[in-house]
């Protein structure tokens, strides 16, 4: 946390700079017929979450970059599952925890910011609280399915994050994606072999 403070520093200003500059544009150009907090804050809530965990994950393991730094990493006095879990505590939990809040307070000063103009058809937003995105009492199947998801998600970007030393969040996403296309392609090569 020491060699990295300015880092996280500045991703933390960057995050909550992003997230009002994505609020002040979803409010508005929001629809005023709609209910905002249903169509627009919740779904936007999930979209910028999973892009920060994508983010977040994808530029785990710093000291991987270089063969100076990977040398001294690996040479510290604890062991792999040690360093693992450092960057899942560091990187996917207290980056949602942090979140939330951070979410919520942008969302507060980008509604503020958007009071001061004038706009044809202002929108009215009811009162929004911390975590007013949560509805409802999920089943345990939900529960398992998310809690699932962030894993594979995260140990995928882990990978990437420990095999790509340069722009590890781009190439990790791309391999993905070529990774889907090919599946895709296989899929449609043997529909049309076996069922011509």
């Amino acid at each position: 946390l020491v060699l990295n403070g300015k880092t996280y520093l500045f991703a933390f200003i960057g995050l909550i700079l992003g997230l009002v500059l994505i609020h002040f544009f979803t409010v508005s150009t929001a629809s005023y017929r709609v209910n905002f907090k249903n169509n627009y804050y919740n779904p936007l809530f999930l979209f910028t979450l999973i892009g920060g965990i994508v983010i977040s994950a994808g530029t785990s393991f710093p000291s991987l970059r270089t063969s100076q730094k990977s040398s001294n990493y690996l040479l510290l006095p604890a062991s792999i599952l040690e360093k693992l879990i450092v960057q899942v505590l560091f990187r996917i939990i207290a980056f949602i925890i942090l979140f939330i809040p951070l979410y919520w307070m942008s969302f507060k000063m980008a509604y503020g910011f958007y009071g001061l103009f004038e706009w044809k058809n202002f929108i009215e937003v009811a009162p929004i609280g911390l975590l007013d995105f949560y509805r409802g009492t999920p089943s345990l199947l939900d529960i398992l399915a998310i809690i699932f998801s962030i894993i594979s998600l995260a140990s995928f970007l882990f990978a990437g994050a420990v095999y790509f030393k340069k722009y590890a969040v781009f190439k990790t996403v791309l391999a993905f994606a070529i990774s889907v296309l090919m599946w895709f392609l296989l899929m449609v090569l043997f529909s049309h072999i076996f069922y011509p």
